[in-house]
């Protein structure tokens, strides 16, 4: 882990002998430009806080090592110890020249206490603190800084604040138990620790990346990049990009999955109207297997050896054996289908399909490729989970925020679990019983006890997330 020591100050003078230092004016120099990378800034709140602290944060500014300096531009950011409690505030998302940078001042305005119903103004010092870090910008790449503020060390002898905070970058080894998301706008892959639903680290991949899929023995993870038609392989044990891939020119693919054994991965080409399948030891592929118009979701049956492809734009499912990896079977759906998930439910041949223009939600038996069924889940499903409960399903309703609990024998709806703005994908976490819903409107992922249907936390990613792949 790239770490940084923390620095607590008490006083002035002590702070002084620590490393940590009342900045001065920054000088107008800034770094020599050598390539961009950039820099991705998280604030940790605290373990606990038993003080009622609110700082308002109005700048930062790293120091480039031998001089020179690069003002981050933040907004103006309120914190408060007790709402911060295991919460995270992304704080930037900036380029920044390659370097070392070695100090970073922290400006803040106005800082409160509250004690016994009453508020008391702290004194800070109108330069801010400024303090020992290391920081390494590669060209190219992403650096995540997090900070982490130990509010109950930030208050001085009652009346000042003190610069209680620590700093520290990614951890490239972190493998136990992870998440990835999949962020569109801002062209990274956010690494969120499950055991902890914060995010960990954040990885450079290309435009716009959407879908993404891991093989099942999890050395690898395979991220769409829909605006650059490529994939980028990313190995998940040291979190670092190991291979890019190119796929069809202009395909501007926007999903992919990957076979039982991890041996194939299915890429639909949506601009092309085809499928591609990559042999994922050797990245060859075969010939575009022809499906219907605007191919924008893709699902694996291991039972039926079948792969389901959502067309959008001719409201139809194709259906590709996997073996000969041909067209199968062309089945009818609901207007506008955008996905498509399996029921791994023993006995259960159901495949659901999510069109949020229609009420309702198409249902096929993968074996025989019909519509057996057709669900009245209302307007705006977008992504559908098949519950460890059987005949339980949960329906992503993103005009509503929500995330839908649809019982199957009743063909109702039994309960509603409130998310964050624009819902677009779910994923289950089996070995924590928790559900993980991406917010695409939001730039954020709630985390759901599968069984309390309770929110557990919001952990905030990067900007139009698009999916989610479980790590295990």
């Amino acid at each position: 882990m790239k770490r940084i020591l923390p620095f607590f100050a008490m006083a002035l003078a002590a702070a002084l002998a620590g490393g940590c230092e009342v900045a001065g004016p920054p000088t107008a120099r800034r770094p020599a430009p050598a390539g961009d990378g950039r820099l991705v800034v998280t604030l940790n709140g605290p373990e606990r806080s038993a003080i009622d602290l609110t700082v308002e944060l109005t700048g930062l500014v790293l120091h480039a090592r031998g001089g020179g300096w690069f003002q981050v531009p933040v907004a103006s950011t309120r914190l408060n110890s007790v709402e911060m409690v295991h919460r995270q505030v992304p704080l930037a998302d900036v380029p920044m020249p390659a370097g070392q940078y070695d100090r970073l001042t922290l400006k803040f305005g106005r800082a409160t206490l509250r004690e016994e119903g009453k508020l008391t103004d702290l004194s800070v010092p109108p330069e801010g603190f400024t303090l020992g870090v290391s920081v390494e910008i590669e060209s190219g790449s992403v650096t995540p800084l997090f900070i982490t503020w130990d509010a109950e060390r930030a208050v001085e002898a009652g009346t000042a604040l003190a610069p209680a905070f620590s700093f520290e970058g990614k951890e490239p080894e972190l493998r136990a138990v992870v998440a990835y998301v999949t962020n569109e706008e801002a062209g990274t892959v956010s690494v969120i620790d499950r055991a902890k639903d914060r995010v960990v680290s954040t990885i450079q991949v290309g435009q716009a990346p959407r879908g993404i899929v891991v093989e099942p023995d999890t050395r690898r993870a395979f991220v769409l990049n829909g605006g650059a038609d490529t994939i980028t392989v990313i190995d998940v044990n040291s979190h670092r990009v190991v291979h890019t891939l190119n796929l069809e020119v202009r395909a501007r693919a926007q999903e992919l999955a990957i076979s039982p054994r991890g041996r194939t991965l299915y890429v639909a080409n949506t601009a092309l109207n085809s499928v591609s399948a990559l042999d994922t030891a050797t990245f060859s592929a075969t010939a575009p297997v022809p499906v219907g118009v605007s191919p924008v979701a893709l699902a694996v049956d291991s039972r039926s050896t079948r792969v389901l492809v959502a067309n959008a734009g001719s409201n139809t499912v194709t259906l590709i054996d996997a073996f000969s990896t041909r067209a199968v079977a062309t089945v009818t759906v609901d207007p506008g289908p955008v996905h498509i998930s399996v029921d791994p439910n023993p006995g259960a041949d159901r495949v659901f399909v999510a069109s949020p223009s229609s009420t309702f939600m198409s249902v096929l038996a993968a074996s025989s490729g019909q519509v057996v069924r057709r669900l009245n889940v209302g307007p705006g499903a977008v992504a559908s989970l098949p519950d460890v409960i059987p005949n339980r399903l949960f329906v992503v309703k993103a005009p509503q925020n929500r995330v839908a609990v649809f019982d199957l024998s009743l063909n109702a709806e039994i309960g509603a679990i409130p998310v964050g703005r624009g819902p677009h994908r779910i994923a289950l976490d089996p070995d924590r019983d928790k559900l993980y819903v991406v917010n695409r409107d939001g730039d954020s992922v709630t985390v759901v006890d599968r069984v309390s249907r309770r929110v557990e936390a919001t952990i905030p990613v990067g900007r139009r997330p698009y999916a989610i792949a479980i790590i295990r």
